[in-house]
């Protein structure tokens, strides 16, 4: 299992490659349950409308972040 295919969906449609996360950089996101720029909002938007669940679920699994708080961050702005 890897959090490959999850952080590859964040990152796709930033063109700048000096501007993807890293898997550790997305996992703070959930961790610390805020967006600190423009970047981290736009990832986590991007997360919520085009990961899939499965993908979402492996990246908690191997960042140890409860799904609750995944979900916390992720529908925090609607």
């Amino acid at each position: 299992m890897t959090d490959a295919m999850l952080i590859a969906t964040a990152n796709c449609s930033i063109g700048d490659k000096k501007k993807h996360l890293t898997g550790k950089q997305i996992a703070d996101i959930f961790l610390h349950g805020k967006t600190k720029n423009n970047i981290e909002q736009y990832i986590v938007d991007t997360i919520r409308e085009e990961a899939l669940p499965q993908e979402i679920e492996a990246f908690a699994k191997i960042h140890n972040i409860p799904m609750k708080q995944i979900s916390k961050v992720l529908y925090a702005n609607l």
